[in-house]
């Protein structure tokens, strides 16, 4: 997968604020009761924030795939998603991100396609680096986004598309910042306060880390256990990331699900072993199995829609049926259920 086929030109929309605890929910919950409420005069006082907050709640609600905007043309309408009804009607799965496994859905769902977090995307699935500091992110994003030709430049710097206030390079750097504070920390851990935390609850992941021996100057992505991260999450991950990728074929390998930029080893920096232990834990239940190849390659095989097993696991991990929040229209037949009616 390329950026091209995984995200859209979209950049430093975030007004420089973290995802912080209760916004997700909050945005449902006035998108729900008013879907124009990001136009109207009275939204940060229906938020309880200040005004500039206001435009970084809708960017990250629709970013996290919670709101999405009207597909009327011209509308300024937004409209809750499936997964914000799943994960935040007042029946939902955790409306409240009491389950520390939210935060990584979340996470999952911000990078996977499709994705209004460019700079997001390239960082956590193309970058090559493990530890780095922030100039060598930041370069390597800066290059990789002036090689999308469709993404076209004017002579200003500006994508003919987006138009910013300051030039795509600023944009972009200001993302860089944005991410390495929303999962790095912005300062050495010593002086890290419960606010920072309540303000980036995405530090929780540990997924990067402010190394600080190196007095914070340099950062290193974690591969590998990821604590509130359960196998039924790694699972729902696996196989909510095949039904985007819509392969011919019902099986895949392990080193793919690993290594290709957009699947779940690369965004959630998982080893080969995560995966693997994820997938048999949960196959005795469900019509999904490990098994070599021919030429002896590991290999995912499953029979039915992925939808389904994404939907089951979320079900185990919550002990929660998804389901009742959800339009039964939305949902994907279950083999089991067509097996047993057969």
């Amino acid at each position: 997968m390329e950026l091209i086929d995984a995200s859209s030109p979209r950049f430093a929309q975030h007004q420089t604020f973290s995802p912080r605890y209760g916004w997700l929910k909050s945005a449902y919950d006035q998108v729900c009761e008013n879907p124009l409420i990001f136009t109207e005069d009275d939204a940060p006082l229906a938020f309880g924030v200040g005004k500039n907050m206001v435009p970084s709640i809708r960017f990250w609600a629709e970013a996290t795939k919670v709101i999405q905007r009207s597909s009327a043309k011209g509308s300024k309408e937004f409209c809750a998603t499936r997964w914000g009804d799943i994960f935040f009607h007042e029946d939902g799965l955790d409306p409240y991100l009491e389950d520390p496994g939210t935060l990584w859905i979340f996470h999952w769902f911000l990078v996977a396609p499709p994705s209004i977090a460019p700079v997001w995307w390239l960082s956590f699935n193309s970058f090559p680096g493990v530890e780095f500091q922030r100039e060598e992110l930041e370069n390597f994003v800066q290059i990789a986004i002036k090689e999308v030709k469709q993404w076209e430049q004017d002579k200003d710097g500006n994508l003919k598309d987006f138009k910013p206030k300051e030039t795509l390079e600023r944009s972009i750097a200001k993302d860089i910042s944005q991410l390495l504070h929303m999962y790095g920390a912005g300062r050495p851990k010593k002086l890290e306060s419960l606010e920072d935390e309540i303000n980036s609850p995405f530090r929780q992941l540990k997924i990067i880390e402010r190394m600080e021996d190196t007095n914070g100057s340099i950062y290193r992505f974690n591969r590998g256990y990821k604590p509130g991260l359960s196998a039924e999450l790694i699972t729902f991950v696996i196989f909510d990331y095949l039904s985007r990728i819509n392969r011919p074929t019902k099986n895949i390998s392990i080193d793919s699900l690993i290594k290709d930029p957009g699947a779940p080893g690369s965004i959630l920096k998982l080893t080969k072993q995560d995966l693997t232990d994820a997938i048999q834990s949960n196959s005795s239940e469900n019509n999904f199995w490990l098994q070599d190849s021919s030429a002896g390659i590991q290999q995912l095989y499953w029979e039915g829609q992925p939808e389904i097993y994404a939907y089951r696991t979320l079900e185990k991990h919550y002990g929660k049926e998804p389901r009742k929040s959800i339009p039964t229209s939305e949902l994907p037949a279950d083999p089991s259920m067509q097996t047993e009616a057969a």
